[in-house]
């Protein structure tokens, strides 16, 4: 086991599962279901497409900043 999933924070453990709910879970839920609710198809492939992109930008980022 490497702990790349740890957390040391004191606030962010199993005696906070609201907390762990509403900034972890929830944000996710809500984009996905807006994203399935779409109309259009283009325009979920372009929602999806950003948050690729997104996250792929913030991956380069942190991984050139030693982070990850």
């Amino acid at each position: 086991m490497i702990g790349a999933l740890v957390r040391n924070f004191p606030w962010w453990n199993a005696t906070n599962p609201w907390l762990i709910f509403l900034l972890g879970y929830l944000p996710f839920w809500e984009i996905a279901y807006y994203i399935y609710d779409l109309e259009d198809r283009k325009k979920q492939v372009w929602y999806v497409g950003g948050a690729a992109t997104i996250l792929t930008i913030a991956f380069v980022v942190l991984l050139t900043a030693g982070l990850i």
